[in-house]
């Protein structure tokens, strides 16, 4: 049993074993629902499950665990009584349980305000011995543990323990763990009881339960406080509403509702938001332009979601265009939320965050990751929000893949890209058994939170899906010669032969296009640690960024910021009647690319492939903007 103390009331969930748990009526059956199991249900009631968090104890870890001293709070008199307003809200009996647990700040003031109060409640007629666990929830099953301590309470006693920041502080401080830390109160005898999440960013956010770092100035590395008020009775709310606890497993097959664009009375209306925190925004882009490092909340298009409450279970997914889903439910009440890291676009064409390894053998690498929104309780009839991914970077990434699934929908169908991390240098995207890899660089630039980025590495996946299973040439790097070269790699601006720059120049526009509006001539990308004008050459000379800042012989050659900007201008307003359209630049790139043209001879080919797609006028215009941004 869990109790959740925010503004001075208790909100309270359930947690039974399996023994205890009454078979509820599931209800008419619904085409292509498939109910998890009974141990699935149990794992989720319980706060087990493949992240270990409610993994029991083992021997080793009680043995080295220290007992921790409880402060008696009185008698229990009676027999328990069921916390007001949860009747009938769990699949139990009705009787309250025997064993009762919540976060509590009554005792804070008075005796440390550096402490976090637990305070347990054993109605049982016998002594119940319990351990504190500290989870490093990292999303897999080999999330980390730590065994803060044993304690126990007294048939029918009272009792509490303070928690010393001490217990927390260390990992929050080194960033051990990934955004989420949370305590599990687990029953040396059996049960576990998960207790509230805390998560943690920079960002000042002052919701209610949110430790951030700010909270922890003053403390040294032992964890002691250097202040006596660092550690507020604030941080012990938590809003139940928002608890999510990452995991990894596959969303449900079969069919899956379709979006409804009307909502009848008997409905509901569930819109997903991603919870992002990019480091690369701010600089004049048009979507996702809000200022750097801080946060967002990001449609969720065609995200995949379950819905579930006891038995009774409906995967969905929201809509490719506005993120939000209509479904019915025999139930009523509290549902939890099972947000995937996966979605789809328009055309069927789906990205997923996994936990497997880039290159991973097989077709269907890892597992998805998905985050867990309970206490959930939609408006029949109305629409409610879901906001998930505690603006952690493996859901600022996946709100960069909505994004481009919204605005740069794939002209395959039904195609599959696997996204995984990688702690190697750079991010990368490879075709493997006829699906796209993409891997994204956690350590040095931490490339999750780069929306530019995530959509580049995108790019390249929508173009190697389309060219799956016929030639093409690859493209050189390597021009070491004249002015603006980088030797063996290349940059923005280092001097390449042209099939660099539309490879990378074409990858550049997917992302560009995903992250300004189409629609104006004027356009911002980001690339690393530079922001690029995509419209404007500077100076405002034709010849593009080689022929004005390179000199020399440039046939055959030119910059990615060359290459970005030509297919920027060929499919914005500059163009007038001759504008392109978005699928006639994907088509002419890979009607150039099966072409197999020399390394130095893409340029050409994309000229020549250009008159098979577009309208004379379109590739007529197409030649004088590769004229002017020197491409040529």
């Amino acid at each position: 049993m869990i109790a959740l103390t925010i503004g001075g009331a208790s909100l309270w969930g359930c947690a039974a074993e399996s023994t205890e748990m009454a078979e509820p009526d599931p209800g008419p059956e619904l085409a292509g629902d498939v109910d998890p199991s009974p141990e699935r249900i149990e794992a989720e009631l319980s706060g087990a499950g493949e992240d270990g968090a409610g993994a029991l104890l083992t021997s080793g870890e009680l043995e080295a665990a220290p007992v921790l001293s409880v402060d008696d709070l009185g008698p229990l008199d009676g027999e328990p009584a069921r916390p007001p307003g949860t009747e009938g809200s769990c699949e139990v009996d009705e009787r309250a349980p025997e064993l009762q647990a919540r976060w509590t700040d009554e005792t804070l003031a008075a005796r440390d305000a550096n402490r976090l109060a637990l305070e347990l409640r054993n109605y049982s007629g016998e002594t119940r011995a319990f351990a504190l666990v500290l989870v490093h929830d990292n999303g897999t099953s080999d999330a980390q543990r730590q065994v803060i301590g044993r304690l126990e309470v007294p048939s029918h006693r009272r009792v509490s323990q303070l928690v010393p920041p001490a217990a927390l502080a260390p990992a929050l401080r080194r960033g051990e763990h990934p955004g989420l830390l949370r305590v599990v109160l687990e029953s040396i005898d059996g049960a576990a009881l998960p207790l509230p999440a805390f998560y943690t960013r920079a960002a000042a956010d002052r919701s209610p339960g949110l430790l951030v770092d700010e909270d922890l100035e003053g403390l040294d590395d032992t964890g002691d406080p250097e202040e006596p008020t660092t550690i507020t009775t604030r941080v012990v709310s938590w809003a139940p509403t928002s608890q999510e606890l990452p995991r990894v497993e596959e969303p449900e097959s079969g069919d899956v509702a379709a979006s409804s664009a009307a909502l009848s009375a008997s409905e509901y209306r569930t819109c997903i938001r991603w919870q992002a925190q990019t480091t690369d925004s701010g600089n004049g882009e048009d979507r996702l332009g809000f200022a750097n490092s801080s946060t967002a909340l990001v449609t969720a298009y065609g995200v995949r979601i379950r819905v579930s409450q006891g038995t009774w279970g409906r995967t969905l997914d929201t809509s490719p265009t506005s993120g939000c889903v209509n479904w019915t439910s025999p139930r009523s009440g509290s549902f939890s939320i099972r947000v995937y890291a996966y979605v789809k676009d328009a055309n069927d064409n789906m990205i997923r965050y996994h936990n497997g390894t880039y290159l991973a053998s097989g077709g269907y690498p890892g597992q998805t990751y998905s985050a867990l929104v309970q206490n959930y309780t939609p408006t029949l009839g109305g629409t409610t929000t879901v906001s998930v991914g505690s603006w952690t970077p493996r859901y600022t990434a996946m709100a960069a893949a909505s994004m481009l699934s919204r605005y740069f929908p794939g002209y395959t169908t039904d195609t599959e890209t696997h996204m995984a991390d990688t702690s190697s240098t750079g991010s990368s995207a490879t075709i493997m058994n006829g699906d796209a890899r993409v891997r994204l660089e956690t350590v040095s630039w931490e490339s999750r939170r780069r929306k530019f980025t995530v959509a580049h590495e995108l790019g390249h996946a929508r173009a190697l899906l389309r060219s799956t299973g016929n030639p093409v040439t690859s493209a050189k790097s390597g021009l070491a010669s004249g002015t603006c070269n980088n030797g063996s790699g290349y940059t923005m601006t280092s001097r390449e032969w042209n099939s660099i720059p539309l490879r990378e120049g074409y990858a550049h526009f997917v992302a560009a296009w995903t992250f300004n509006f189409s629609s104006e001539s004027n356009g911002t990308f980001r690339w690393f640690d530079e922001t690029y004008d995509v419209e404007n050459n500077a100076p405002a000379l034709t010849g593009g960024h080689i022929g004005n800042n390179c000199g020399g012989v440039t046939a055959g050659q030119a910059t990615n910021l060359d290459g970005l900007r030509t297919l920027w201008d060929w499919s914005t307003p500059v163009g007038g009647s001759n504008r392109a359209e978005r699928k006639d630049v994907s088509d002419t790139y890979l009607a150039m690319r099966l072409a197999q043209p020399a390394k130095d001879a893409w340029w050409e080919a994309f000229l020549t492939a250009s008159e098979g797609v577009a309208s004379s006028g379109e590739a007529s215009y197409l030649q004088s903007v590769g004229t002017w941004n020197g491409m040529d």
